[in-house]
């Protein structure tokens, strides 16, 4: 009776399965007819996994291309459009006023002329560099074992500098500390940095040192190292550049000097148009008399570095270094009194208003006709600086 049961119970699970199956296929049956009348679309459920991908990508690609389709067509305006506006703008290329707007459009194309000048810029940076690399250039096994004559040490001095307020600048310092020391080596006498004037086309560097020679001029026309030719002066445009010595000065481009005003031009060979005429009639000589002005006033020092010099059998006077031991003895200057004016003192001779630092020379035949009155005046005008 059991088996009976169970026996029942299977068969009718199995006609449910079956009735199942017969509706499935009932279903399909109906769609199928109805999209093929079009009653029905198709859905995507009844459709293979890749069948549906490729539905989807065939639906993005035609969205795609009908984007791609109105972007290609704008594009095409527009080169259609610039190349129309290109040919309008060829014919009226040649107004004046059109090229003149243009180049204020486009500042970066090269104006007419500009060419030839980057090409001159660039030739000028090409010689400074080739100049100034002249100063790194290593020394020789012969060139290192020779002892060259004393020059400054301008990276040390530059620190001075700078607590007064000046500089040139590291490289700049380091470059002109190398300039003296190969100018040093040249001339074979002890240098040092005089100072640095502006012009109106570049600066003037200039360099002190002992005076070789004296002049061969007679002693009336030019005084020779007991007057402003004490020293030699060397002078270039800027550091690497060739250095050039000043000619020595007169007392006649003194004089003038302190009559005229002019800017220096950076070319020592520019003439130098003035009223009175300047003696000499170039920069060089110019800027030499300047200097010679400036050393005279501005030359000092505390007092009781220097002293009065022994005078000479011509009777020049001179100044010179107090003795060590002297000075050691006799300098009790403090730091607080060297803020004061009156502990500092001139330790050049000054120069007179004959442009001389030293008495008008004067023959036996001139000191018996009134050659006292001479002396007189030369004294007078010539004060006591230490």
């Amino acid at each position: 009776m059991h088996n009976l049961s169970g026996l029942a119970s299977q068969l009718s699970k199995k006609a449910l399965d079956a009735g199942s199956a017969l509706a499935d296929a009932q279903r399909r049956v109906t769609q199928q007819a109805m999209e093929a009348t079009g009653m029905a679309e198709k859905t995507e459920e009844d459709e293979p996994a890749e069948l549906r991908l490729h539905n989807k990508l065939e639906s993005f690609m035609r969205r795609s291309y009908k984007h791609t389709d109105q972007y290609m067509r704008a594009l095409n305006s527009v080169c259609e459009m610039s190349a129309a506006l290109a040919d309008d703008f060829a014919e009226l290329i040649d107004d004046p006023v059109l090229r003149e707007l243009a180049a204020q459009l486009r500042p970066w194309q090269q104006a007419e002329g500009e060419e030839t000048a980057e090409k001159e810029s660039k030739t000028k940076q090409l010689a400074w560099v080739s100049e100034t690399g002249v100063l790194f250039k290593p020394t020789t096994e012969d060139e290192s074992t020779e002892i060259p004559p004393p020059y400054p040490d301008l990276n040390e001095e530059a620190n001075i500098f700078e607590w007064a307020g000046v500089s040139f600048g590291k490289e700049e310092t380091y470059r002109l500390y190398l300039a003296i020391k190969q100018l040093a080596g040249v001339e074979a006498t002890p240098l040092k940095f005089w100072g640095k004037i502006i012009t109106r086309s570049g600066d003037y560097y200039i360099v002190q040192g002992e005076a070789a020679d004296e002049p061969e001029a007679d002693k009336k026309v030019m005084e020779g190292k007991e007057g402003p030719n004490k020293y030699a002066y060397w002078v270039c445009k800027y550091p690497g550049a060739g250095w050039t010595k000043l000619p020595l000065v007169s007392p006649e481009a003194i004089i003038v000097a302190r009559q005229i005003r002019r800017f220096f031009t950076g070319d020592l060979a520019a003439e130098v148009p003035s009223f009175p005429p300047f003696p000499g009639g170039t920069e060089a000589h110019l800027l030499r008399a300047t200097i010679a002005r400036i050393n005279s006033a501005c030359a000092i020092s505390p007092a009781g570095f220097y002293v009065e010099g022994d005078e000479t059998d011509e009777g020049y006077k001179s100044v010179a270094l107090t003795p060590a031991e002297e000075f050691a003895e006799a300098y009790t200057l403090t730091t607080e009194a060297l803020k004061g004016a009156d502990s500092w003192v001139h330790h050049e001779l000054e120069i007179n208003t004959l442009g001389r630092c030293q008495l008008l020379p004067v023959n036996e035949e001139e000191e018996e006709a009134g050659g006292a009155e001479v002396e007189q005046i030369g004294r007078a005008s010539c004060r006591e600086r230490v």
